[in-house]
């Protein structure tokens, strides 16, 4: 977006923080409950508009190293790749279209009536290790999702 002439910040709701999985991210992350996750809680905002909720739990014995780094942009993959060697390789999305509670209305700055895009979000590495969960609630109005994917002639309907 910045490449547009847009202004993007991140801003922490939480100071990103070391904590174990528990049962709900622990499910999602196919792990241990006891697993160490790092926990980044955050707001995108784009010329001072806020646009998007981010909630990601990441595995620590990976991305550990960035607990209270908080302040400015890091490109997450590239900072795990020359850090760890590993490479994102492969993520899942699913979305849903829904009405905002009222926190995630009062964070984005929109009425409860304006619909959101829930998606969830799992990146795997190279060597099939799934590392990331990131729960995202989009402000509907300011998002456009393009895809594209191979088509399985055999899945075809």
């Amino acid at each position: 977006m910045e490449a547009q002439g847009r202004h993007v910040h991140v801003r922490f709701l939480e100071p990103s923080s070391i904590m174990l999985a528990g049962d709900e991210i622990g499910a999602r992350l196919q792990t241990s409950p006891q697993t160490p996750v790092l926990r980044r809680y955050r707001k995108h905002l784009v010329d001072r508009v806020p646009y998007r909720i981010l909630d990601s739990y990441y595995l620590a014995s990976l991305l550990g190293d960035l607990v209270g780094k908080d302040e400015g942009y890091i490109p997450l993959f590239k900072w795990l790749r020359e850090h760890t060697g590993v490479r994102a390789a492969r993520a899942f999305e699913q979305l849903q279209c829904r009405m905002p509670t009222a926190q995630e209305a009062a964070l984005l700055n929109i009425a409860r009536g304006q619909p959101v895009v829930d998606l969830n979000r799992w990146v795997w590495a190279d060597d099939n290790t799934l590392f990331e969960y990131t729960h995202i609630v989009a402000n509907g109005a300011l998002h456009e999702f393009t895809y594209t994917y191979e088509l399985d002639e055999e899945a075809s309907t």
